[in-house]
């Protein structure tokens, strides 16, 4: 079961990466998002069932106490949750800085709210100066005929 979730996981970044060539910034940033949180999400379900032993799920006193006086066996424990831990934030941090690239990368994300409006408005000027000329070749076109 664990398996399978992060496979979809991995399978959905693949084709979250091998697509982003073909979607616009704001539609790959949204998808890192959500791959951000499926990761968490993950991350959380498998420290929890790592850090769950079936001492935990069965709650039987006898074989808790002899978990308890296997120190060696509480230290590989330790030692095994510690690497999980690791490799799970560690993932983690790294769908979080895929969200911050991204998110610098979309046009615009430099300039201040005052900038954008600028831009904005040359934009508006440009595309009206396009339009005239557009217009104004249709009425030559229509005259000559």
């Amino acid at each position: 079961h664990r398996t399978s979730a992060k496979n979809k996981m991995d399978n959905s970044l693949k084709s979250t990466v091998r697509s982003d060539e073909k979607i616009d910034p704001v539609t790959a940033l949204q998808d890192s998002i959500d791959l951000f949180s499926l990761s968490i999400f993950e991350s959380l379900r498998q420290l929890r069932d790592a850090t769950t032993t079936e001492n935990d799920r069965n709650s039987d006193e006898e074989d808790e106490n002899v978990a308890m006086a296997d120190l060696g066996y509480q230290e590989r424990e330790k030692l095994r949750d510690s690497s999980l831990v690791e490799k799970l934030a560690s993932e983690v941090l790294k769908k979080s800085q895929s969200i911050v690239q991204r998110t610098t990368s979309i046009p615009g994300m430099n300039r201040t709210k005052l900038q954008q409006f600028e831009y904005i408005e040359q934009l508006l000027e440009k595309d009206a100066t396009i339009i005239q000329e557009l217009q104004d070749a249709r009425k030559e076109a229509l005259n000559i005929r």
